[in-house]
């Protein structure tokens, strides 16, 4: 293992040289991040982290520097010669610590890591996100295709600084909402070919989202934010009427699954490596979290959704839309395809079980929809958002860590 990770350091320094599939290279990167501005499901996304982040780099952004690059700024580029380096590495699988620190201090010395450039953690650049003023707010664009039918929604809803219990209270709520959102909004209103809703942790700041992909000739952005919210009301009548039984049930297969074993080493690899990225270093998370969960409450639930969705809601709608009469150009990998099967074949679990049966949710008239009030406040540019926002300080949830130094490896 040790002689496979020197070869691959030997081919990220010597990358320099290796120029005779630069163009093509280059042009398979410039495409993949324009592709990103033409699908509204991954545009509207880019559009979120551009509202959220002090300093993101947009796809266009990305597309376009990549674009001005030369073989000669692969040649001058030189990995040794950054001003400051912080290095983390995690190893997991037949390796020793002793081979361990070998290749960590290998690492060192090939960059030329000493007392000089080394960054002490302190100082290491923290990126810094935006907290949202309490209220609603709605930000419109039109999808960068003309022609393209599809349009993208996504309602978010800042909680506010991580902590280890909100965090699982969303995570939980993720699990509760994600089979009865999509039985609802897909499967019997028939909105779009993909919902779905998501727990964030934001370098610090958490929240929820609930995201329609549909199309402009069924139903308009407008149409979306207003049965996103009317899920979320039917959502808290949801857990009301679900009995103690039917709610430890879902509770017991929350717990369950965080308690389970990874079975693919990549995923168990993938889980460790997160914690690492966001300097939280909690690697028994799901232990902890399953204790968490055993703990909670309908009612902390409600509550809690209560204050997120409605009494204290922090939300940005963001809304791409397509044109009414236009086609669809934005194809689903098979992976997406999958996702929503296995959706569907489980959606109808998210149903309560006893005495707690309320009325699905059944498509508005047009009338109703005219003359419904969003209250959304419109934005015109993420710019005047971020006038009315505060960057928030640093929150993290850490715990104890063992470190190597290798600023003196010889």
């Amino acid at each position: 293992m040790f002689k496979f990770f020197k070869a691959t350091l030997d081919e990220l320094f010597n990358a320099s040289e290796n120029t005779f599939n630069f163009q093509a290279v280059k042009d398979a990167c410039v495409a993949k991040w324009r592709m990103t501005k033409l699908k509204p499901s991954k545009y509207v996304e880019d559009i979120r982290q551009s509202f959220l982040r002090k300093t993101h780099i947009t796809s266009e952004q990305m597309a376009d520097t990549i674009q001005t690059l030369t073989t000669d700024d692969i040649k001058n580029h030189d990995l040794a010669s950054l001003g400051g380096f912080f290095l983390e590495v995690f190893c997991s699988g037949n390796m020793t610590s002793g081979e361990v620190e070998d290749f960590v201090k290998t690492f060192g010395k090939r960059i030329k890591l000493g007392e000089k450039n080394a960054l002490p953690q302190k100082q290491f650049k923290q990126e810094r996100v935006y907290q949202f003023p309490l209220g609603r707010f709605v930000y419109r664009t039109r999808n960068t295709n003309p022609e393209d039918v599809n349009t993208a929604v996504v309602n978010y809803y800042q909680h506010g600084p991580v902590n280890f219990k909100d965090m699982i209270i969303l995570d939980v709520l993720e699990g509760l909402m994600n089979e009865p959102f999509f039985n609802q909004l897909r499967t019997r209103l028939q909105m779009g070919y993909s919902v779905s809703v998501e727990s964030h942790q934001t370098f610090g700041l958490i929240g929820f989202s609930l995201q329609v992909h549909t199309q402009a000739n069924k139903f308009s952005a407008k149409e979306a934010n207003i049965y996103i919210e009317t899920f979320l009301s039917w959502f808290k009548e949801y857990l009301e009427a679900m009995d103690d039984e039917s709610f430890g049930e879902r509770m017991s297969e929350q717990i369950k699954a965080k308690l389970s074993p990874t079975l693919a080493a990549d995923e168990e690899f993938d889980q460790m490596w997160e914690e690492i990225l966001v300097q939280e270093y909690i690697f028994d998370r799901d232990t902890r979290s399953a204790e968490v969960m055993k703990q909670l409450t309908k009612r902390e639930l409600i509550n809690f959704c209560v204050g997120l969705f409605f009494k204290n809601a922090r939300k940005l709608s963001i809304q791409v839309e397509g044109n009414p009469n236009g086609t669809s150009s934005e194809k689903r990998s098979p992976e997406e395809e999958s996702d929503d099967e296995s959706s569907s074949s489980a959606s109808e679990k998210s149903l309560p079980k006893k005495n707690c049966v309320i009325p699905n949710m059944t498509l508005l008239s047009k009338d109703k929809i005219s003359s419904w009030s969003e209250d959304l406040k419109p934005i015109s540019s993420i710019a005047e958002f971020h006038r009315l926002c505060k960057l928030s300080p640093v929150y993290r949830m850490q715990t104890k860590v063992v470190t190597v130094d290798v600023t003196n490896a010889e």
